[in-house]
């Protein structure tokens, strides 16, 4: 699936678009992804989501000890 958003970008549909279509990710990642693309600031868009699944994996790892 990933292979298939890489072409649809690729083709210029767009990254939230092709995200979207793959019905692989949660609609907190596709608004975040939109508000970058819209804003100019994907890259940082992209690091707050990273910080976002590294503080649920830190919490769920932490709870399991």
């Amino acid at each position: 699936k990933i292979k298939a958003i890489a072409e649809q970008v690729k083709t210029g549909k767009g990254i939230t678009n092709s995200l979207r279509e793959s019905k692989i990710f949660p609609p907190l990642v596709l608004h975040m992804v939109l508000t970058g693309e819209e804003t100019g600031a994907l890259d940082d868009m992209l690091a707050e989501i990273t910080s976002y699944y590294e503080r649920e994996i830190d919490y769920t790892v932490s709870r399991m000890s």
